[in-house]
């Protein structure tokens, strides 16, 4: 039944119209997706104004020579480190090598990770303990995203990037990250 319907489909639709409505079906498959992640962030928001908890989160801060990985989310609307919250019994540096993996499509071992930076910054109605795990890569690896949670990921300068609406502890690890330099 299927091939006698791509056939109809060929024979009497051509086939830019027919991959026309294939490309909106499937963008307004992805921005259900992504309102799904806004009311979730949204709630989320909400909770913690209400109960005010404690997380811990680890970033990974990928550096191609002067160059840092930042990723655009779709629901938080700011630039950011990719990175998960911490579970019970979990390294900093593990959560940052799975969260490159789940956010870019980067393979990159644990071991290859340093703690860099721990800090504690009020976020979102939060506390949130910040971990900083930095990596330095001599190619520039190949950045996959789904668009669902991520809207785009890219290396950018040191200056370029402190002109981009940031997450807080972005601001605290990047300037001082230009002391150490």
């Amino acid at each position: 039944m299927a091939c006698q319907t791509q056939s109809l489909l060929r024979h009497f639709v051509p086939r830019s119209r027919v991959w026309s409505y294939y490309r909106r079906i499937l963008n307004m498959i992805d921005a259900t997706i992504r309102t799904f992640y806004r009311a979730a962030h949204v709630t989320r928001t909400c909770l913690s104004f209400v109960r005010e908890p404690s997380t811990r989160s680890a970033r990974a801060a990928v550096w191609h020579g002067d160059r840092l990985l930042l990723v655009y989310r779709s629901y938080g609307h700011r630039y950011t480190l990719p990175g998960e919250s911490l579970r019970a019994g979990e390294s900093p540096d593990r959560i940052a090598s799975r969260a490159l993996e789940r956010t870019c499509g980067i393979q990159l071992p644990p071991s290859q990770f340093e703690l860099s930076m721990q800090s504690p910054a009020h976020l979102e109605n939060r506390i949130d303990t910040f971990y900083v795990c930095e990596t330095n890569v001599v190619e520039e690896p190949r950045v996959h995203i789904n668009r669902w949670r991520i809207f785009g990921a890219r290396f950018y300068s040191i200056e370029y990037a402190q002109k981009l609406d940031l997450v807080p502890q972005l601001h605290t690890y990047l300037s001082r990250r230009q002391v150490l330099s």
